[in-house]
């Protein structure tokens, strides 16, 4: 009997071991999940705002070339 309990308590240590590992690898990938989308969502916002910036800048000196070009005559 004795041994029939010893294989069922190291049947459960294998079984909480396994669950603990498991549980701490999900929780890994989802945190470096987690980091690279947050990452992502910067870079593409960073960017989105320096190329609103630079069509802005662009769209500026083509009005004030064309307001010279008119206020001179140029077409």
């Amino acid at each position: 009997m004795s041994i029939l309990l010893a294989v069922l308590l190291l049947l459960l240590v294998v079984a909480v071991v396994t669950v603990a590992v498991v549980v701490v690898v999900v929780v890994r990938v989802v945190v470096v999940v987690v980091v690279v989308v947050v990452v992502v969502i910067v870079v593409v916002v960073v960017a989105n705002q320096f190329f609103q910036v630079y069509n802005n800048d662009n769209a500026n000196i083509n009005f004030m070339k064309q307001s010279r070009c008119e206020n001179h005559g140029i077409n």
